[in-house]
């Protein structure tokens, strides 16, 4: 008997047993789509490194104070750290909210965006090369209100229609003329759902207070600098800020911590517990299965010995299951894929609005494993 046959022939023995037929698929399309949907998310959420260029030096610097150690900093300290550091290559701020609330752009189809308020140099800082154009000057912070501004990639190729001769155009926000000079490679939700991004007006009266906390820092480390070290660093500037600000800075310092701890660490224990929870349900659906083959190994004794009786070998024998097990582990696959697919695609859509990365989760190929299944069922096809 060859392979040809054996297949025809565990075809029509599977088609002879439709109910455990769908329950083998089901069970496995689900199962593999499910963990393989979960993986991914994993995998685009915790695994991948930070889309920033050597993003084991990113630290995140927030505020420190007796009674709380997650506060803002201040626009005037931020200006005093970034000058006086000697850990840092770079240190660039953002705002934690917008000051002016949602802004309206004019043009064709008047809109509300959302802006992102940075400081120079913080794509640079962040490792992001731009598509087009430059990053914030520090000449660009001279100013009272903002006067440039970088697009976003999303509303550059919406609104702009990707146009490449896009810098040194004018666009209109809230009545306001801001010559556009850069343009993202891609959106950066991870930090800011901003859409048009503005440099800090350094000469704005409220980039001069010291207990406004309103920015969040991110700094690059120098190369072979050790936490020790900066901690030293912003600790001796934190002192001299105390005696030269007494009423305001008192008691006040900067606290870091990596960048992809902040920005990951809070959801990767809540993902890794829901893995290991759809791992453990699809190993309770192979025992189930398990146990399935096998009485459906027994209740087949009498086929097996007609077909011994009739000249069968012990070997086409043993090999028929085997064959019919791939052919279910085939068809669960396909399945899977599917199921996978759709669950990520509707993760995406109805996935929680504060999930890091959301927009970047896929079904990953490396997270396929048919033979996850294979192994599942190999056990209990002989029996």
């Amino acid at each position: 008997m060859n392979v040809s046959q054996d297949l025809r022939y565990a075809v029509r023995q599977l088609r002879k047993s439709p109910g455990f037929t769908a329950v083998v698929i089901l069970t496995l399309g689900l199962g593999i789509g499910a963990n393989t949907a979960i993986f991914s998310v994993i995998e685009s959420v915790v695994l991948r490194p930070l889309p920033f260029r050597d993003p084991d030096r990113l630290v995140w610097l927030n505020g420190q104070m007796p009674q709380t150690d997650e506060a803002g900093v201040s626009p005037a300290d931020f200006f005093d750290y970034r000058d006086a550091t000697r850990s840092f290559e770079q240190i660039a701020g953002v705002s934690q909210v917008v000051m002016a609330g949602p802004s309206n752009l004019s043009g064709d189809k008047p809109e509300q965006v959302t802006t992102g308020l940075v400081s120079a140099g913080f794509f640079r800082t962040l490792g992001i090369p731009l598509l087009l154009g430059r990053d914030f000057q520090e000449n660009d912070e001279q100013m009272t209100t903002s006067q440039v501004a970088i697009l976003g990639n999303w509303i550059w190729k919406r609104d702009f229609g990707s146009d490449p001769k896009i810098i040194g155009r004018n666009i209109r926000l809230d009545g306001q003329s801001l010559t556009v000079v850069g343009v993202l490679p891609t959106d950066l939700p991870l930090i800011s759902q901003a859409q048009i991004w503005l440099p800090t007006p350094r000469l704005h009266f409220l980039m001069h207070l010291r207990g406004g906390h309103f920015l969040n820092l991110i700094g690059r480390l120098k190369p072979g600098v050790t936490p020790a070290q900066t901690r030293a660093d912003l600790d001796e500037i934190a002192h001299q800020l105390a005696e030269r600000y007494p009423d305001t800075d008192q008691g006040w310092s900067l606290r870091q911590r990596s960048l992809r701890e902040v920005l990951i660490g809070p959801v990767r224990p809540v993902l890794l517990l829901i893995w290991v929870a759809a791992g453990l349900l699809f190993l309770i659906a192979c025992t189930n299965l398990g146990n399935l083959f096998l009485t459906r190994s027994v209740g087949r004794q009498r086929e097996f010995a007609v077909r011994i009786a009739l000249g069968a070998t012990r070997s086409h024998i043993a090999r028929q299951p085997i064959v019919e097990t791939m052919i279910l582990v085939v068809a669960g696959g396909a399945f899977a894929v599917v199921t996978a697919s759709w669950g990520v695609s509707l993760l995406r859509t109805l996935g929680p609005s504060d999930l890091p990365r959301l927009y970047e989760v896929h079904v990953d190929p490396t997270a396929w494993s048919l033979l996850q299944a294979f192994r599942c069922l190999r056990a209990h096809s002989s029996d």
